[in-house]
C-alpha cells in the first residue's frame, strides 16, 4: 500500500506481509516525519 503525506518527499510504502521488519517501520517513520511517540500513540489507538 502506498500513501502520500503533504510535506514529504516520497510516499510511505507499507507492505502487506504478516510481519514487517523494524527497518521498514523506521524508514517509513522517517519518510512520514513521525516521532516514535506518535507512532505508538497511533498504533495503540486501533486505527
Amino acid at each position: 500500500m502506498s500513501f502520500e503525506k503533504e510535506g514529504c518527499l516520497r510516499p510511505v510504502v507499507i507492505p502487506k506481509y504478516k510481519e514487517i521488519g523494524v527497518d521498514i517501520i523506521k524508514s517509513n517513520m522517517r519518510n512520514a516525519k513521525m516521532s516514535r511517540e506518535d507512532y505508538f500513540k497511533y498504533l495503540n489507538s486501533g486505527k
